[in-house]
């Protein structure tokens, strides 16, 4: 980041969405990396993050822990966790993300006091990509009232199907993948970690992979580095002007 932070080519206050892509995930948060150290050195601003299944699941996690590399970590346990227990797939099941986003809410209520501090960390910030079933119609949750509402839409993003305030829903990539910001309030940058050009890709979708999510990692860095100075090659990063 402190390469480049005089070499940034876009407007500097943005909102940042993210699609949803199971665990190449981990590109996302190596973007995020370099723009959350760039917003520490107020070199940009970052207000609204928007995103479906993992891509919102991923800033979700960043925003509650307060950090992206925990939130990294976290995925990363919660991968050889599913392969221990029960796999992971396309039909990835209510409890397994239920049991992986209560842990990180106790361990961060413990630790930093009142629920209210963390949803308010994701109130008006966080829009959650959920796709209502049968009809498959989109809603997009930023409101987070208490724990349960909070819990069950990063839940219902991601797994084959669960309620949100009685209604049942399915992954939000389903209906939106991208959800970009109509009101167009400032510049947007939307990374679509299935675009991003990564050895074996589609095999790595629904797998665990130290090394891979690694590389992925390391990837999206660089990318997005050479992409906010200037670079028009980057598949899996645009751009849109205010």
């Amino acid at each position: 980041a402190q390469n480049i932070k005089n070499e940034i080519k876009i407007d500097t206050s943005l909102d940042v969405i993210c699609g949803g892509s199971g665990f190449l995930c981990h590109y996302f948060s190596g973007v995020h990396s370099v723009l959350s150290q760039l917003a520490n050195l107020r070199e940009i601003e970052l207000h609204r993050y928007a995103g479906a299944s993992s891509g919102a699941q991923t800033p979700y996690k960043i925003l509650v822990c307060g950090s992206d590399e925990l939130a990294f970590d976290i995925y990363l346990a919660y991968g050889v966790l599913l392969e221990e227990y029960g796999g992971i797939g396309p039909f990835t099941t209510d409890y397994q993300f239920r049991w992986v986003i209560e842990w990180i809410f106790n361990q961060k209520w413990g630790t930093d006091g009142n629920i209210d501090s963390l949803l308010a960390r994701l109130e008006d910030r966080m829009f959650v990509s959920l796709t209502e079933v049968p009809w498959f119609r989109n809603i997009l949750v930023s409101h987070y009232p208490n724990r349960k509402q909070a819990i069950d839409s990063y839940v219902g993003t991601g797994t084959f199907l669960t309620k949100y305030k009685g209604k049942y829903v399915v992954d939000g990539g389903a209906s939106n993948n991208t959800p970009f910001f109509e009101d167009n309030l400032r510049a947007q940058i939307c990374i679509s970690p299935g675009s991003a050009e990564l050895p074996s890709k589609l095999s790595h979708i629904m797998k665990y992979d130290l090394k891979y999510a690694t590389f992925a990692f390391k990837k999206g860095q660089d990318d997005i580095s050479d992409f906010l100075t200037g670079s028009k090659t980057i598949k899996a990063i645009k751009y849109r002007p205010k």
